[in-house]
């Protein structure tokens, strides 16, 4: 979990809906937004773009003063040798 500066609460977990399966080694990374009192969250999305017989695992996200969004996962999708590889990108949140 991290908070915005105007109080709403972004959470990251590992999800499997829209995925195949319901099986930990196809989950991914899924972010919403809450308020400023955690809760009601919605606005799910998708920070990075898994094939579906892929896994994107132990997530993170932080929010630095200007609001800007860092995530972090790891997984093998991307890496050319199957080694798990931590990826991360950078974001803003806009209403």
């Amino acid at each position: 979990m991290a908070q915005l500066s105007r109080g709403e609460v972004l959470l990251s977990y590992q999800g499997t809906e829209d995925r195949i399966g319901n099986d930990l080694e196809n989950a991914e990374m899924k972010v919403v937004i809450g308020n400023n009192q955690a809760r009601n969250f919605g606005g799910k999305s998708v920070p990075f773009k898994v094939p579906n017989d892929k896994s994107g695992l132990w997530n993170s996200i932080s929010v630095f003063n200007d609001d800007t969004i860092i995530a972090l996962k790891s997984t093998r999708a991307f890496s050319s040798v199957n080694s798990v590889v931590v990826w991360a990108i950078k974001g803003k949140f806009f209403k």
